[in-house]
C-alpha cells in the first residue's frame, strides 16, 4: 500500500468467542449498545513518516463532527437533488 499513511496488520482467529464492543457515540448524542465482535490481534503498526491522521472528537453535542457533517449536508444536497 504506497499510499497509506498508516497500516494496521493483525489476524481474526475464528475459532475465538466473539466479544462485546461499544457502546459507542455519535455526532448526535446518542450511543449504541454493546454488541458482539470478532477480536482483532494486531501485530504490527507501521506509518510512513509524513503521515496525517485525521480525526474527530465524538462526545455530548454539539462537537465538531456535527459541524462538518451540517456542512456536508449543504455542499451535497444540491447535488442529491
Amino acid at each position: 500500500m504506497p499510499n497509506a499513511d498508516f497500516v494496521i496488520e493483525g489476524y481474526i482467529d475464528p475459532i475465538e468467542p466473539l466479544r462485546d464492543e461499544g457502546p459507542f457515540g455519535d455526532h448526535t448524542g446518542y450511543y449504541t449498545l454493546p454488541e458482539p465482535y470478532p477480536v482483532f490481534h494486531v501485530t504490527a503498526i507501521t506509518h510512513r513518516r509524513d503521515a496525517v491522521y485525521p480525526v474527530t472528537i465524538v462526545g455530548l453535542p454539539p462537537m465538531e463532527d456535527f459541524y462538518i457533517g451540517g456542512a456536508s449536508v449543504k455542499l451535497f444536497l444540491p447535488i442529491f437533488k
